[in-house]
């Protein structure tokens, strides 16, 4: 009995493989833009990349030589400058709640422009630390109490960090 239990076990356990082939067509490069825009009076950080086919590598395509500009509905335009491998770096600056914003990137004759309206802020109205286990694991969480505002689309982002290092779980 307990051979037969084995060679069953063995039966169940072991994988079957099968090649499935991808008819995947090829297309032309997309620009991908990468950003955050905060109210915070600081250096701004935009990646480009181009997107590239499902086959290669993927490692971000740095889109290198585009001329990056940002400009509010109040008038106020700023030049970003070209750092390394794709990085895009705003004059110091802060964004302001309410304003509509335009993004032009100009690559390689081709011109791409985005628009975004930065929300108002929503106020905190509370923090809370909580802990939970996971697998014998204590994680000590952050829960965070706000009133969203009614027939308003939002989204928010919330980055934590122990003693100055950004929480990655």
């Amino acid at each position: 009995n307990i051979i037969k239990i084995l060679i069953l076990n063995a039966l169940l356990l072991s994988a079957c493989e099968k090649v499935v082939e991808l008819d995947l067509k090829e297309s032309k490069p997309n620009i991908v833009v990468e950003a955050t825009l905060t109210n915070e009076i600081k250096v701004h950080e935009f990646y480009l990349s181009q997107t590239q086919a499902f086959t290669e590598s993927t490692d971000r395509v740095a889109v290198l030589g585009a001329k990056v500009n940002l400009k509010d509905d109040q008038g106020n335009e700023y030049t970003f400058s070209e750092r390394e491998n794709g990085t895009y770096h705003s004059p110091r600056m802060r964004a302001v709640p309410g304003r509509l914003y335009t993004l032009t990137i100009n690559y390689q004759g081709k011109i791409i422009t985005g628009q975004s309206k930065m929300p108002n802020l929503v106020n905190i109205s509370g923090l809370a630390q909580t802990e939970s286990v996971f697998f014998d694991e204590v994680r000590r969480n952050i829960e965070v109490t706000y009133t969203d505002p009614e027939n308003q689309e939002n989204y928010y982002l919330f980055k934590t960090q122990v003693n100055g290092i950004p929480r990655t779980k």
